[in-house]
C-alpha cells in the first residue's frame, strides 16, 4: 500500500514512517523541514500549497495526517496560523484526497477534544474532526480519527511535557508544574502510539474515532515521585497556579458519538519509558560536552600559536626599537655639527629653518629579526628646531658619509 504521511518529519510522524516501511509500506513524506527518515518520495512545502498537496497525494491509497500547529501555547499565540495550517491546510487535503480516490483518510487528533479545555488547538481539532465526518458524509472519503494521549519517547522536541519534566529534574533538581499535582494524565509511549496507530488501519476502525492511550492512567504527583526515584536523587516540585489548557482528571467525556479504544498486547512500561528518556537526555548531554571540549582543545591550540606568533613579532619590535635608537642617538651624536653646517649652506638667507626641518637618515644595519631582509634600509628620523622660516620649496639630497640625508621642507 502506498501511504502519504503529512508531517513525516515530525515526532509522531517518523515514528509512523518507520513502522509502516518495516510492514513493507510504500512511505510518500510531506512536511516543511527537510527529510529526516527514509521514504519512497519526499515533498518539502506547506499543507497551504495546493499543487504540492496533489503531486504528494497522487497514487496513494492512504493518508495519515500528522501535521498540525500541537503546541497549546503557541496557539493562543498565533490564532491565525493554528487555524490557517490545523483547518484550511486540513480542508486542502481532504478535498485533494477525494479528487485522488484516497481509501482512507487517518486523522491525528487529540483526547483534548472531550475537554473543556485545551484552548485554540482543541478547537481545531473539534473543527477537524467534523470537518472530516462531513467529507465523508458529502463525498463518501473513509476515515479513522487517532485520538492520542500525550505523546513521550526518545526523539522528542523541547516542548514535550515529560521531556521539560526530566530536563530540568536532571540539570536543576527542580521540576515545574502548571497545577497541583492531582491531575490524571494517560501518556502514551511514541512507538506504542505508532504501532496503535498501525492496527487503526484495519477494516474494523473504518469510520470511526478510537483512543490512543497508555496502559494505565497516571497522577502527576506520582509520575513526579517515579523520576525522583529513578534518577536517586531529591527533586524539588514547584507548582504554579496557571489558566492550564491541560484536562485535571481524565481525557474522557460525555459525548453522542462512541469512541473506541484500542488495546495493544506489547504497550512499553513507563517507568522504562521514563527511564529511556533519561538515557536519551544524558547522552546528549555527554555529547554537548565532547564536542565543546574538542573546540576548546581546537581553540587552545590556536590561541597557543598565535601566542608564540605574537612574542616571535614582539620580540622583533623590540629588538628594532632598540636598534632604532641606538643608531638614532649615534647619529645625532656624530653628525649633529655637520648637519647644522650643511644646512646653513643650503639656506644662507634663513639659515636653520622654522618650522622643523625633518632628516630622514638612511642606514644600512644588519638585520632586525627572523623576517627582515639582509641589507634592507632601517629609517629614522631627526628633528633638528630653528627660529626662522624656510624660502626655499625644496631641497636637494645631501650625501655625508656615510650617511644619506633627504632634506624634507614642512609647510608652515
Amino acid at each position: 500500500m502506498r501511504v502519504l504521511v503529512t508531517g513525516g518529519s515530525g515526532f509522531l510522524g517518523k515514528c509512523i514512517c518507520s513502522l509502516l516501511l518495516e510492514k513493507g509500506h510504500e512511505i510518500v513524506i510531506l512536511d516543511l523541514v527537510p527529510q529526516v527518515v527514509k521514504c519512497t518520495q519526499y515533498f518539502e512545502g506547506s499543507l497551504l500549497n495546493r499543487d504540492v498537496i496533489f503531486s504528494a497525494v497522487k497514487g496513494c491509497d492512504m493518508v495519515f495526517h500528522c501535521a498540525a500547529m500541537s503546541n497549546i501555547e503557541e496557539c493562543v499565540n498565533n490564532p491565525v496560523g493554528a487555524v490557517e495550517t490545523n483547518i484550511l491546510g486540513l480542508t486542502m487535503l481532504l478535498n485533494e484526497s477525494v479528487k485522488a480516490r484516497i481509501k482512507r483518510f487517518m486523522f491525528a487528533s487529540s483526547v483534548y477534544v472531550n475537554s473543556s479545555l485545551g484552548g485554540i488547538y482543541k478547537s481545531t481539532k473539534v473543527a477537524g474532526e467534523s470537518l472530516i465526518k462531513e467529507f465523508h458524509k458529502y463525498f463518501n472519503l473513509n476515515f479513522t480519527i487517532l485520538r492520542y494521549g500525550s505523546l513521550y519517547g526518545p526523539g522528542a522536541d523541547q516542548n514535550n511535557r515529560i521531556l521539560k519534566y526530566l530536563t530540568s529534574a536532571i540539570e536543576e533538581g527542580i521540576i515545574y508544574h502548571n497545577g497541583n499535582g492531582q491531575e490524571t494524565r494517560e501518556f502514551i509511549h511514541i512507538k506504542d502510539a505508532a504501532y496503535l496507530s498501525h492496527l487503526a488501519m484495519d477494516k474494523e476502525y473504518e469510520n470511526k474515532t478510537v483512543l490512543l492511550t497508555g496502559a494505565s492512567p497516571i497522577i502527576c504527583s506520582t509520575l513526579f515521585s517515579m523520576i525522583e526515584e529513578i534518577l536517586q536523587k531529591s527533586v524539588k516540585v514547584e507548582y504554579v497556579e496557571t489558566n492550564d489548557m491541560h484536562y485535571s482528571l481524565t481525557p474522557y467525556h460525555l459525548q453522542y458519538e462512541t469512541v473506541h479504544k484500542i488495546k495493544g498486547h506489547h504497550l512499553c512500561d513507563f517507568g522504562f519509558g521514563l527511564m529511556e528518556c533519561c538515557h536519551e537526555i544524558m547522552e546528549e548531554k555527554i555529547k554537548s560536552l565532547k564536542e565543546n571540549q574538542t573546540q576548546l582543545l581546537e581553540l587552545n591550540e590556536e590561541l597557543s600559536k598565535k601566542r608564540e606568533e605574537f612574542e616571535l613579532v614582539n620580540k622583533d619590535l623590540i629588538d628594532s626599537i632598540g636598534f632604532h635608537n641606538q643608531v638614532e642617538e649615534e647619529l645625532k651624536k656624530t653628525y649633529q655639527d655637520d648637519l647644522q653646517m650643511t644646512l646653513i649652506k643650503i639656506f644662507p638667507e634663513s639659515g636653520l629653518a622654522n618650522p622643523a626641518i625633518i632628516l630622514r637618515l638612511v642606514v644600512l644595519p644588519q638585520p632586525l629579526g627572523p623576517k627582515r631582509k639582509r641589507n634592507s634600509p632601517l629609517l629614522t628620523s631627526i628633528v633638528i628646531s630653528s627660529t626662522e622660516s624656510i624660502s626655499r620649496e625644496s631641497a636637494d639630497e645631501i650625501l655625508i658619509s656615510p650617511v644619506a640625508l633627504d632634506v624634507i621642507k614642512l609647510k608652515a
